[in-house]
């Protein structure tokens, strides 16, 4: 029988996912734990379609993200440090995300990866990860 998860099943599959499962596990397990329905031709159709509308909005949204980053290249973080040049405050994924943000890019932890954070001035890489698309963001610490 082929069944439309309602939600995350383990060893079956994940939400909207159209699945084919026995008879009895789909009328004695998933549809009593209200986990899956029937799959009927209008609900695949709508199931596939929102899918494609969220691959679309996905790939527009790494696009945008990739053409904005490329554009900018490096962005700049001023914050306090004594005057070796070691920072009062390490600059994490966190404030980099923020500073992104003011820059209308938003990226979630998972798709910036800093491997340590920065404790000196100077200028540190950063690896962003967005879809299939990888890149390299400069970041450029400055005393203030």
């Amino acid at each position: 029988m082929k069944v439309i998860l309602l939600k995350d099943t383990p060893k079956v599959g994940v939400k909207n996912d159209i699945v084919e499962v026995s008879d009895g596990y789909a009328q004695n397990v998933l549809f009593p734990q209200q986990r899956a329905e029937r799959a009927t031709p209008e609900k695949v159709a709508h199931i596939l379609k929102a899918k494609k509308d969220a691959d679309t909005a996905q790939s527009e949204r790494v696009q945008r993200i990739r053409k904005t980053i490329e554009e900018l290249g490096s962005i700049q973080i001023a914050t306090k440090a004594n005057a070796s040049g070691n920072l009062f405050e390490a600059i994490t994924d966190k404030r980099i995300r923020a500073e992104l943000d003011a820059r209308t890019i938003a990226l979630t932890d998972k798709e910036l990866h800093l491997s340590k954070p920065i404790k000196h001035t100077g200028n540190a890489t950063v690896d962003v990860h967005v879809g299939n698309w990888k890149g390299v963001l400069t970041i450029e610490v400055v005393a203030v």
